[in-house]
């Protein structure tokens, strides 16, 4: 089998979606894009050659170009942003039975806590997923896949009913949310997003693949191990340690890459510490980004300068946790290049390079050391 990793090298946001439906396309036989970790919080954008964009948030970025997609233990399920995926692309999934399911009360608690944050937000963006972790670890109203998956109504809205009185004991008060979460409306809709999304969910069975493409969410830089940055993190490992925890069940690994990604520059979303910030308009004023558009929680995104010395630490770092016995191999990403360039001859050390100077898989060459 072969085993492609599309890994963050910074803060997020550096063009995963786009490499991931570049190995998917470059895939021979049948592809599986494996999401190991964090949620549907994800944004992966990929645009096709013909002109079809899409941000993936439940799938695999790889769905456009013919991959399957797998939810591994590491990734927390969403039914409601499963379902706007699964109409617009008639797609099964794979899902394994323990992992963690958001419901709309961890999203609204998401945004309880920030808005009681007031100018000193975290920069979440309000998808639940710290909710649904601390939740997860009270057993009384732990909610998982397995729970879903035998599509037994009555147990969905008993789990419901103690997650909602869970969260009125969080809060003194539920404000402008008052209504909508107490919604019995609420309640229903969400149990038929539930039998809904465990129609097209299936066992995983990852033996009949040729290649599985583990996508990565976030970078590098926001670990949740990661204390010089703490707490402007994310609760889950971005680096390798969750693919290398699935990848022991896996037999008859033939060949082994991992890619790590960066922008020709940094970004960041969110508050927290950004050495190299700087204006927008010093790396390109005329740039525009489709996806990291403003918002209410995470604000505007940041930039900042990209330092290829402190990018290949922390990608060795990384790196070498990979036992030899994968042979491993190491390439880097570098994305954005038409908005701003950098010589290829900056970044030594890898076996292999790809440089993306558009939007689609068709604008990435590869070099090979």
């Amino acid at each position: 089998m072969v085993i492609k990793v599309v890994i963050g090298a910074s803060y997020g946001d550096e063009g995963k979606g786009q490499m991931t439906d570049y190995f998917a396309s470059k895939a021979d036989g049948r592809c599986c894009v494996v999401l190991t970790n964090g949620g549907a919080q994800r944004g992966h954008t990929v645009e096709a050659p013909g002109g079809l964009r899409h941000v993936f948030k439940h799938m695999g970025s790889g769905t456009l170009a013919g991959a399957d997609t797998y939810c591994p233990e590491q990734f927390i399920i969403n039914p409601m942003v499963f379902i706007s995926e699964q109409q617009e692309f008639n797609r099964n999934i794979m899902v394994d039975k323990r992992c963690m399911v958001t419901t709309p009360w961890d999203m609204m608690a998401n945004c309880l806590i920030e808005d009681a944050r007031g100018d000193n937000r975290h920069g979440s963006c309000g998808m639940g997923i710290w909710e649904t972790i601390q939740r997860n670890e009270n057993y009384d109203v732990s909610f998982i896949w397995d729970d879903v998956s035998i599509r037994k109504t009555d147990l969905i809205f008993y789990k419901m009913n103690k997650i909602k009185d869970y969260y009125r004991k969080r809060f003194d008060s539920l404000g402008e949310w008052k209504e909508i979460f107490e919604s019995g409306a609420l309640v229903d809709k969400f149990i038929k997003d539930c039998i809904h999304m465990s129609i097209h969910a299936k066992d995983p069975q990852l033996d009949i693949y040729d290649t599985l493409i583990f996508e990565n969410a976030q970078g590098l830089l926001l670990d949740q191990s990661n204390t010089e940055y703490a707490p402007h993190t994310t609760p889950s490992n971005t680096g390798i340690k969750n693919v290398l925890d699935i990848c022991e069940d896996i037999p008859n690994i033939d060949s082994f890459e991992v890619c790590y990604v960066t922008r020709s520059y940094m970004t960041r979303h969110g508050a927290g510490r950004f050495d190299a910030e700087c204006a927008k308009e010093d790396i390109n004023p005329d740039m525009f980004d489709e996806t990291n558009v403003t918002n209410d929680y995470q604000g505007s995104l940041r930039y900042g300068w990209l330092d290829v010395d402190d990018l290949k630490r922390r990608i060795d770092k990384d790196f070498s946790l990979i036992p030899k016995k994968y042979h491993p191999r190491l390439s880097l990403a570098v994305t954005h290049l038409n908005e701003y360039e950098i010589p290829a001859s900056n970044f030594v050390g890898y076996d292999k390079l790809y440089l993306s100077n558009g939007k689609t898989r068709n604008d990435i060459i590869k070099k090979e050391n």
